[in-house]
């Protein structure tokens, strides 16, 4: 998207404080950044996922409250 931008003669300002050119340090610095972004986001969905699996799980037992317990103690939360 940001490589559009550049193709169009666009500026661009991240962080409300430095400008982004098309450089070389410029684009290693939005490669560098986009791959944390995009880090963050799977580990997101890696957390909710696994919290989903865990909620059905003690659902569906018949003792969820020693389950859960069980599950705290061991760390799986």
């Amino acid at each position: 998207m940001i490589k559009n931008l550049f193709d169009r003669g666009i500026k661009v300002h991240i962080f409300n404080k430095r400008l982004v050119e098309n450089t070389a340090t410029d684009k290693l610095i939005l490669t560098i950044i986009s791959g944390f972004a995009e880090f963050e986001r799977d580990i997101i969905v890696e957390r909710a996922q696994k919290g989903k699996r865990l909620l059905e799980y003690v659902m569906n037992t018949e003792t969820a409250n020693k389950t859960c317990i069980r599950l705290i103690k061991d760390k799986l939360i």
